[in-house]
């Protein structure tokens, strides 16, 4: 994937709501949602999104979806 299509997508994933845009953010920008393994803590994630955890695998759902088109 180039640099170009990661941008795309990434902006593509930001047009879709505010919410949206917030989650692209703190996973581009904060360490503390990753395990010392570099796995994705969806508990941290959804405790600095204000989130219940189903809400936001609906975003991350959403997230995917639009990567894999």
């Amino acid at each position: 994937m180039s640099h170009i299509e990661l941008d795309e997508i990434l902006s593509n994933i930001r047009e879709l709501s505010i919410d949206h845009a917030r989650l692209v953010k703190i996973l581009i920008e904060e360490e503390g949602v990753y395990t010392n393994k570099g796995r994705l803590n969806k508990s941290a994630l959804s405790r600095m999104m204000c989130m219940k955890p189903k809400d936001l695998e609906d975003i991350l759902y959403d997230c995917q979806r639009e990567v894999v088109k």
